[in-house]
């Protein structure tokens, strides 16, 4: 069987990988069946060799390849001509711990096999929004852990998606909360916010009429050295969901999160906030501020004003 592992996920994507090695090992009491190839750093004689050898003393083997959608043109046509070849008595795993070019006559092989039914074929991409609260849970349920429900939705806020870190920061907030329910001062305490996150916190404070707050968030994400017309880009680029989720609530009367998500192709998390944000502002307002984050684009541009002088004032042109 072939197995091929791939997205940019690689925190779910590995779990996979250990749960096929863990489910191989009974079988193979010798441990000498089971090899790990890397395609950027060994030769493809080699590796064929390992895939087609008789297993010892086990009734099958397994192999592992790693890295070969970054291995030479030459080799990928290789091994994309070579795999239905692989014998029975081989498990041979493809892992890519990243996106790959569809475009690839490696992938275009595996897709085929895995449309016929000769390999499985699993990608990984990073889980966000609601399923990302639910992967928050079952993870710390899983570790015999608990978290209210409150802290999920923070933490997902604070991260965005899955991948490698959320792994790292579940082990930092179990370890903390030692046995009790994780909390959202637990988050805020241990957990430092995703930039994107941030950013979006500072839109949060400026439709929530929080100058004071919005002023330090600034301040930090500066420190942070983003750049300051990014932050404007972002400014904008939230306001403009509010004026959009604010046209379509006051033509078509009350509309869902999943129904905005699909009207203006956003993800149903984001049109969630959005919604809840817009409610604060009539439309005319909406329009007005749309309107003063252009102004502060031009100014900054053609060098009225400073790009932090010109957020600052943003800012507090919004709020007055």
């Amino acid at each position: 069987m072939i197995y091929f592992l791939h997205g940019s996920d690689g925190y779910q994507s590995n779990h996979r990988l250990k749960q096929l090695k863990s489910a191989f090992q009974p079988t193979d009491p010798s441990g000498c069946n089971q090899a790990v190839f890397d395609l950027t750093e060994n030769d493809w004689p080699a590796v064929k060799a390992g895939i087609l050898a008789m297993p010892f003393l086990a009734s099958a083997r397994q192999i592992i390849i790693k890295n070969g959608f970054g291995a030479k043109k030459k080799i990928q046509e290789d091994l994309a001509d070579f795999l239905p070849q692989v014998p029975e008595s081989t498990g041979l795993i493809i892992y890519e711990n990243q996106e790959i070019d569809k475009r690839n006559v490696l992938w275009k092989r595996l897709e085929k096999l895995g449309r016929t039914g000769q390999a499985e074929v699993k990608e990984f991409p990073p889980v966000k929004g609601w399923d990302l609260i639910r992967l928050i849970e079952s993870e710390i349920a899983a570790a015999g852990g608990q978290i209210e429900p409150a802290a999920s939705q923070k933490l997902a806020d604070y991260l965005l998606a899955s991948g490698w870190r959320l792994k790292q920061e579940l082990d930092k907030l179990l370890a903390f909360a030692a046995g009790r329910a994780i909390t959202t001062n637990d988050i805020e305490l241990l957990i430092k916010p995703d930039f994107e996150t941030s950013i979006f916190d500072l839109t949060d404070q400026i439709a929530g009429g929080r100058s004071r707050r919005a002023l330090e968030l600034l301040e930090r994400l500066i420190e942070q050295n983003a750049n300051e017309l990014y932050i404007l880009t972002m400014i904008a680029f939230q306001f403009r969901h509010l004026l959009l989720v604010k046209s379509l609530t006051e033509k078509n009367g009350y509309l869902s999160p999943g129904n905005l998500a699909q009207r203006l192709a956003i993800h149903p998390f984001v049109a969630k906030k959005a919604l809840a944000q817009s409610q604060r502002f009539s439309l005319l307002r909406l329009k007005k501020i749309y309107q003063k984050i252009l102004q502060t684009d031009l100014g900054i541009k053609t060098g009225r004003w400073e790009p932090r002088l010109g957020l600052e004032l943003l800012i507090a042109r919004i709020n007055s």
